[in-house]
């Protein structure tokens, strides 16, 4: 999902350039390695189209994503993800030599790897078949070790979940999972929540050095809490990780640091010159999440001073997704999707 970034940006430019200053200070004689959480704790990121992209730092982001070689060290710390999916197990041993290389190659240029996105989802970004939990622990597993084999400082994170909602319905005896012929289900897909138990179950606190999550906000304001009306039946809403967390730390007593790999508001299209986007097919379906461009900068600072101040478990988060324009300011103006 494209989230078109903040047209209205300032509140939330003079935010990060605070929060940025405030870092330097703390950290100007140490090196971006012995650096990996930021002062304050949290880490403020992003998943930028380019990681050479200037308004990265322009804006005061310390974190930025990849999903390839970023070619040199970049001048932020950087996350990469990597690709794993239901056919990586096909092939692990040789996945993993792969992976071995990669990260002892990118010591000094890679600060943390996440291992997959959304395997919740059956989608060809997420698992790209019938979610497993206890399969993709097989693969995180293997990353963990290969990764730290080859880079011992490295952090290791898990794909971040993607928030699908509560789903009734149980399948070949996993919970929350949604499956063809089951119920109302278009496909395969399963309740992060219980994806994130029977992953716990599997094993998989062993394998990760911070748990990867997706808290988008959809229509809700940032500071909705999970249960109450604005964030809906399904918890969409920002701070819906809460529960995410109580289920680690407190059903399966697990001491680790979450990452919001992705997050974010999604501006209306219409409010943010592309009107066109409102009836494209790939943006249809989500009318229901937008904001406007005011209340979008609103969210993103309320979002990093909540964390901030409540979360001393949230480690790094990165806007979904960023791009500059020279000559409009920071705004993301891309395909609708």
């Amino acid at each position: 999902m494209r989230i078109p970034f903040v047209r209205h940006w300032k509140l939330l430019l003079a935010w990060l350039v605070g929060i940025s200053i405030g870092m330097a200070l703390f950290s100007s004689s140490s090196p971006l390695r012995a650096r990996a959480q930021s002062a304050p704790h949290l880490g403020y990121g992003v998943n930028p189209l380019s990681s050479s992209d200037p308004g990265i730092g322009t804006m005061g982001f310390d974190w930025t994503k990849v999903f390839d070689s970023p070619g040199t060290r970049l001048p932020y710390r950087v996350l990469r993800r990597v690709d794993a999916h239901a056919s990586t197990l096909s092939h692990l041993s040789a996945w993993g030599d792969w992976l071995e290389n990669e990260a002892r190659i990118w010591a000094d240029g890679i600060e943390a790897w996440e291992i997959g996105n959304e395997p919740n989802l059956d989608a060809s970004y997420g698992w790209a078949a019938p979610p497993n939990a206890a399969d993709y622990t097989r693969v995180l597993c293997e990353a963990y070790r290969r990764i730290k084999r080859a880079d011992p400082t490295a952090i290791v994170v898990s794909a971040g979940l993607a928030p699908t909602g509560r789903v009734p319905f149980t399948w070949n005896g996993h919970r929350g999972y949604c499956a063809p012929g089951v119920g109302w289900c278009p496909g395969y897909y399963q309740d992060e929540r219980e994806f994130l138990r029977e992953m716990l179950q599997a094993g998989a606190a062993h394998c990760f050095d911070a748990l990867g999550f997706h808290p988008y906000g959809f229509a809700a304001p940032a500071l909705a809490a999970p249960g109450s009306p604005e964030c809906g039946p399904n918890d969409f809403c920002f701070r819906t990780v809460e529960v995410i967390h109580r289920i680690m730390a407190v059903e399966f007593g697990v001491d680790k640091p979450i990452w919001a790999t992705e997050f974010g508001w999604l501006v209306d299209p219409r409010q943010v010159g592309r009107s066109e986007c409102w009836n494209d097919p790939s943006f249809s379906g989500r009318h229901w999440q937008v904001v406007s461009p005011d209340q979008q900068a609103t969210y993103l600072v309320q979002a990093y001073q909540w964390a901030e101040a409540n979360w001393p478990w949230m480690g790094t988060m990165l806007l979904f997704n960023y791009e500059l324009r020279i000559q409009r300011g920071p705004a993301l103006l891309l395909p609708c999707m």
